[in-house]
């Protein structure tokens, strides 16, 4: 169960990118820990100790623990481990380590995906391994049935 802070930033994660499409890259600036977040629109976001986020990058604690949290909820393939240790000027770009099936599934069902079998609705995550087949049809994994599933994105409600 994530904690306060993980389940936040994942939540902001979540709401960015509905806002402004996918987190394109991630800009690792100065020693003070400053970064710039960049979407698919073009819109960046500055994150700063001063702006009250605590998300950090380039040692053990709270702020890569934030960082990673929304990395890892925007598709970044990324270990806590490997947030703390990057450097500054680093950037972190989401060519080369998003899958591809995940944010076209997350585009075709905004919603979620349901399972036929035990009607539960999930939200479309890396947790769900997604796949996608010809126009709109998002295989997934149930969690719950623990079975492979077909949900067609025209089926939303």
């Amino acid at each position: 169960m994530p904690g306060y802070y993980e389940a936040a930033y994942r939540d902001l994660a979540r709401s960015l990118i509905a806002q402004h499409g996918r987190l394109s890259e991630a800009r690792c600036l100065r020693g003070d820990y400053s970064l710039v977040l960049c979407f698919a629109d073009g819109f960046e976001w500055p994150v700063s100790e001063h702006a009250g986020q605590v998300m950090k990058y380039g040692y053990g604690g709270t702020g890569p623990l934030c960082f990673h949290s929304f990395l890892d909820e925007a598709g970044f393939d990324l270990s806590f481990d490997e947030v703390a240790a990057l450097k500054e000027h680093c950037i972190l770009r989401a060519s080369e380590r998003m899958h591809k099936d995940l944010f076209r599934a997350q585009e075709l069902c905004p919603t979620g995906v349901e399972c036929d079998l035990c009607k539960t609705r999930f939200p479309v995550c890396k947790y769900l391994n997604v796949t996608i087949r010809g126009e709109g049809a998002v295989l997934f994994d149930c969690p719950h049935c623990r079975v492979p599933r077909v949900y067609f994105a025209g089926s939303q409600p």
